[in-house]
């Protein structure tokens, strides 16, 4: 496994938790959140994301200590009734995490960068259709040797 020694589960952790405490939109780690309240056709009242990291960053340790520091990579999806509240709860994110530096145990974390944007999409093998975003972030990681 190429991720920091430093636990990526704290990293995920933070990051959800700073989503949950920065925006007005709901928040799912890994799966659509629960408490989702939709409209008569079935649609999101209001946006709604989920975050996802991605496995496997970029280890760039030392000889001494190869996983020492990495890339982690993490996508947030948002999603939305319509397209408006699609880029609402995209701008409501990207707003909490670029330039935002988690507080991580263990380790040093850079600040949280975005790595690749996208507009919005809509599903249209759904009824009614849903539209969507995702966007990649990064973060640069460094374990401080405890």
């Amino acid at each position: 496994m190429t991720y920091t020694t430093t636990n990526p589960r704290l990293i995920g952790d933070a990051i959800v938790a700073r989503l949950t405490a920065d925006t007005a939109i709901e928040v799912g780690d890994g799966r659509k959140p629960a408490d989702i309240d939709v409209d008569s056709d079935g649609l999101p009242v209001h946006p709604y994301c989920i975050v996802y990291q991605i496995p496997d960053g970029d280890s760039m340790g030392t000889l001494a200590d190869p996983d020492g520091c990495a890339w982690v990579r993490f996508v947030v999806h948002v999603y939305g009734g319509t397209r408006q509240q699609a880029q609402w709860g995209q701008y409501e994110v990207r707003q909490a995490l670029v330039g935002w530096r988690p507080a991580i145990i263990g380790c040093t974390c850079s600040r949280v960068e975005l790595s690749q944007g996208a507009g919005i999409d809509r599903d249209d093998t759904l009824r009614p259709p849903l539209y969507w975003c995702d966007d990649e972030f990064r973060l640069f990681v460094a374990n401080n040797g405890d």
